[in-house]
């Protein structure tokens, strides 16, 4: 599945630049983005009221850590 090859390629890049722990935001009414991001391991920890404008939004904090 499309969702495996992200998570490996994120993977690859994390290992390459040493990098342990990844936060990002997201609207909170992207549902795509947000299943894809969770495929890869990401969940939400947050969420910044009215983040976005135009529309007005709130957005999901989600976070990424290597488990090992």
């Amino acid at each position: 599945a499309a969702s495996d090859v992200y998570k490996r390629q994120m993977q690859q890049w994390a290992d390459e630049h040493g990098i342990d722990r990844i936060v990002l935001e997201v609207r909170s009414g992207n549902e795509p983005a947000i299943h894809l991001y969770r495929t890869c391991g990401f969940e939400k920890i947050g969420v910044r009221k009215n983040f976005y404008q135009f529309p007005r939004e709130d957005a999901d904090i989600m976070e990424w850590k290597r488990l090992c």
